[in-house]
């Protein structure tokens, strides 16, 4: 399945991911780089822990799928892998270039979303613990949230220390290798 290119009289195979082996490996990666995202999204994200407080409210794991930017990566994940496989059927360079953008987008997309939620992670976690909490005692309570959600702020003040998850390092490196597979692919099919 070589497609073949005369140029200046002589005869090369054609550059870019056009051949089935080429585009069975990218599409390997991208299906190894989905799977690394969704399964991250799935783990926890970060570990918080007030020091001095065996039982303290903000001492807890935060998996991914807890927050909304964990259920966009799997979402994004879930995309990945149907680039993936339109990347194995697609008939032309075309579609092949249309499945590498898309691989490319979500992985841009979600690595965007770990990142900025791992430098902000000392403040990003602990504040969704509080709402997390509030919101629990509101709903069995039937008290209005914000009085509570203020009330465990004031209580809960002081340093936490947060520790990046697995899920965050799992995500962060599946997008590092679907980016990086597509950006090859499409640099090789535009050659």
């Amino acid at each position: 399945m070589n497609e073949w290119v005369a140029q200046a009289g002589t005869a090369r195979p054609a550059a870019g991911p056009r051949t089935a082996a080429a585009v069975s490996a990218i599409a390997t990666f991208a299906a190894i780089a989905s799977a690394l995202v969704m399964l991250g999204s799935l783990m926890p994200w970060a570990r918080l822990v007030q020091p001095g407080s065996s039982y303290g409210v903000l001492n807890s794991t935060i998996d991914g799928l807890a927050i909304l930017d964990g259920r966009v990566a799997l979402a994004c994940g879930l995309v990945i892998a149907g680039a993936a496989a339109g990347l194995v059927m697609a008939r032309s360079g075309g579609g092949q270039r249309a499945a590498l953008v898309a691989i490319l987008v979500a992985s841009i997309a979600v690595g965007t979303i770990a990142v900025v939620d791992a430098i902000r992670a000392g403040e990003r976690f602990p504040s969704f613990r509080v709402d997390q909490v509030a919101r629990q005692i509101s709903d069995t309570t039937g008290l209005p949230l914000d009085p509570i959600r203020a009330r465990l702020a004031s209580q809960v003040g002081g340093p936490v220390s947060v520790t990046l998850g697995a899920g965050m390092a799992l995500v962060l490196a599946g997008t590092t290798l679907g980016a990086t597979a597509s950006i090859v692919a499409l640099y090789r099919l535009g050659r």
